[in-house]
């Protein structure tokens, strides 16, 4: 059986605009399947946890990066098993560049078809919510605490017209404005890694972010490892210089920039750090970060 959910607002309501000839192809390739749309953000996540609990087998996030990364947590904390089947159809689509499900939703959806699957990583975080409460989430992608929380909010606030590169660009430019360094304690594996002023710490489970930065070239997502990415002090001139290196993953050679790859992580700070997940703004520091080796199934093409 399979169940699509499908966020409409994904995408600049892009979805939403595409979905009856998106529904139209995919019941001529996939034959009858189930849809529950998204109705608010948090949705996705009840809606996958109660598809995987009926037996649905395969349950298909149609949207962004967001809508993904809340049916992977349906998924995982239902406690049953189901495939994860993708049709990005969102802002940023930085997890299937990394999981290749096809160039379009076309593509995708051929990709449904085909049922090949991959096991791959996720991480679970712990992080101290908006109302100041401890909550556990998962991850497929990257989380970025610093700089990317408020990249979050400037990119909600991108003109309608901007594609996912643009408006994530747009996004960094105006953080820029209010660049903030913030003093973190780092731990990676029970080992103490330092104290370090920062900019942002990104964990990375999948190689792009941000709307195609390529963050952590050397990220696989089913290694059981993930990659910490530390970007320390420095001035928005600097910043700015070093911008167009990480579309080509080659930022990880300058002197403000430290890498650590692990499988436990723990992220400390007496400031207000704001953090996202998977391109969604979910809370703040301390955190801690641990490795789901193969925690999920995915279609995929490879």
């Amino acid at each position: 059986m399979i169940r699509f959910i499908v966020n409409p607002v994904a995408g600049a309501h892009k979805t939403r605009r595409r979905w009856h000839i998106l529904e139209n192809y995919a019941r001529k390739v996939l034959g009858n399947f189930e849809v529950r749309f998204t109705e608010y953000p948090g949705h996705a996540i009840k809606l996958a946890k109660e598809a995987a609990k009926s037996g649905v087998d395969t349950i298909v996030a149609v949207g962004g990066d967001g809508t993904i990364n809340e049916v992977a947590n349906g998924i995982f904390y239902s406690s049953h098993e189901a495939k994860l089947g993708i049709i990005d159809c969102g802002t940023g689509a930085d997890f299937v560049r990394t999981v290749s499900v096809g160039k379009n939703y076309l593509e995708a959806i051929e990709t449904l078809k085909s049922g090949l699957t991959r096991k791959i990583d996720i991480i679970e975080a712990e992080f101290t919510d908006p109302d100041g409460g401890k909550r556990k989430r998962i991850f497929v992608n990257a989380a970025d605490a610093g700089l990317g929380g408020d990249t979050v909010i400037n990119v909600d606030g991108a003109p309608k017209v901007m594609g996912g590169k643009l408006a994530f660009l747009y996004g960094v430019l105006r953080s820029l404005v209010h660049l903030k360094n913030y003093p973190v304690k780092i731990t990676l594996d029970g080992n103490e890694v330092g104290e370090y002023d920062i900019i942002s710490v990104i964990v990375a489970n999948g190689k792009y972010f941000a709307g195609g930065m390529l963050v952590a070239p050397m990220a696989q997502p089913d290694d059981g490892r993930f990659e910490v990415i530390i970007i320390k002090n420095t001035t928005r001139r600097k910043f700015l210089r070093s911008l167009p290196l990480v579309y080509r993953g080659e930022h990880i050679y300058i002197d403000e920039v430290e890498h650590f790859s692990g499988k436990i992580l723990e992220i400390r700070s007496a400031s207000s750090i704001m953090m996202e997940m998977d391109g969604e703004l979910v809370g703040r520091l301390p955190a801690k970060f641990e490795i789901r080796h193969e925690a999920i199934e995915v279609i995929s093409k490879k």
